[in-house]
């Protein structure tokens, strides 16, 4: 679809002001009602200034000082916590600049979304859940990530879109399943030795961070985030948590091993498998790739929503986009709002069961709307 002309200081005062508004309220006032995080969130947040306290108060990242996530990732976390150390010793020194942080690159990224995009593929990135989950967890630096290796890919800049992925994958390592689509896109368009190619670039940054990780902590301390995430169970708020409420069931994670890996690598071949020629054609089988790791996942988080919106923004069909604004406006429903009524209030679950459910189809209908796109094509 054709993008509308706009004006584009109306679009940048306006998605500058939304993020400096719910950053000020974010740090101003950790507002919420009866203890509903509307405006604030700082658990992730926490989860990363206690990743980063090796960069000031020493020890071994993976070894004395554990972390979930990725190199590059904790490279962020120390940045900010080191920075905020110089000026504001502390926890809420960190949450401060933090949120500032991602404020500026999520307001840069949506500039730059509503310059190309549709105007309701642009409004996706302004719903209340984008920019609560772009503010308060990390996740919004490999979507961006994934954005500008998407645009640099549409105009055939295939070296400098690998590098960008790499990025993203290096951060956050969703991004690999739709590594398969893209190097058979590349070598429909240049041919072997590109696809190659652009296959080493994206994965050089995460093999490098596995090196340097394994020099400084070893072979235990290069395992240990995937060990911790192979260790993951259901979390009442996936797939087969949604499937647990539709049938009345007490399907467990235990019960499955090796199900959702599966799965998720079978959306990821499939993708791959539809053979995407075009760009349209690559964005829907990035579609099928990533919302299929998430809905296939043995665990789900509300802010997996930042993946999708690299991706919608770039839909051709007006049906994916409307499907990824009414995703982000529900997960908004469902955390914190139902969460906390549910979790610190004491609301019976219904209601959170309810949206799980409804989070959970419309994934679903993304990816069967995107499998139909690419039939269609």
């Amino acid at each position: 679809m054709t993008a509308p002309k706009r004006s584009m200081q109306y679009w940048s005062a306006s998605i500058v002001g939304a993020a400096l508004v719910l950053a000020f309220l974010a740090i101003g006032g950790h507002l919420g009602t009866f203890g509903i995080r509307y405006f604030f969130d700082p658990h992730d947040i926490g989860v990363y200034f206690e990743s980063s306290r090796w960069i000031v108060k020493g020890g071994t990242l993976y070894g004395d000082v554990f972390s979930e996530y990725p190199l590059l990732a904790n490279a962020i976390f120390a940045a900010i916590r080191w920075i905020a150390n110089t000026t504001f010793p502390g926890s809420r020194g960190f949450e401060y600049l933090w949120v500032l942080t991602a404020a500026v690159v999520y307001a840069f990224a949506t500039i730059r979304v509503a310059a190309f995009a549709s105007f309701l593929a642009a409004t996706a990135w302004l719903a209340p859940a984008s920019i609560y989950f772009a503010l308060f967890r990390y996740d919004v630096y490999p979507a961006v990530a994934m954005l500008f290796g998407l645009l640099a890919v549409r105009r055939e800049g295939y070296t400098a879109g690998a590098i960008w992925l790499g990025i993203a994958l290096a951060l956050k390592g969703y991004a690999l399943f739709m590594l398969p689509a893209l190097c058979v896109f590349v070598l429909h368009r240049r041919g072997l030795v590109a696809a190659v190619r652009v296959t080493i670039i994206a994965i050089a940054p995460m093999i490098t961070s596995f090196a340097v990780v394994y020099a400084v902590a070893g072979w235990e301390g290069v395992t240990s985030p995937f060990r911790f995430h192979l260790g993951r169970e259901f979390n009442w708020e996936s797939s087969y948590d949604a499937l647990n409420y539709v049938l009345g069931t007490e399907l467990q994670a235990t019960q499955i091993p090796f199900v959702p890996l599966a799965l998720q690598a079978l959306a990821s071949l499939a993708a791959a498998g539809m053979r995407p020629r075009s760009f349209d054609d690559l964005i829907n089988a990035t579609t099928i790739a990533i919302v299929g790791y998430m809905t296939f996942s043995v665990f789900y988080s509300p802010q997996f929503l930042l993946w999708v919106l690299p991706i919608v923004s770039f839909a051709n069909s007006r049906m994916m986009v409307v499907l990824a604004v009414l995703l982000a406006w529900v997960t908004y429903a469902y955390f914190p709002v139902a969460w906390d009524f549910t979790h610190i209030i004491g609301v019976p679950p219904k209601l959170l069961q309810a949206l799980i459910v409804t989070v959970t189809a419309l994934r679903v209908s993304m990816m069967t709307v995107a499998v139909r796109n690419m039939h269609q094509s």
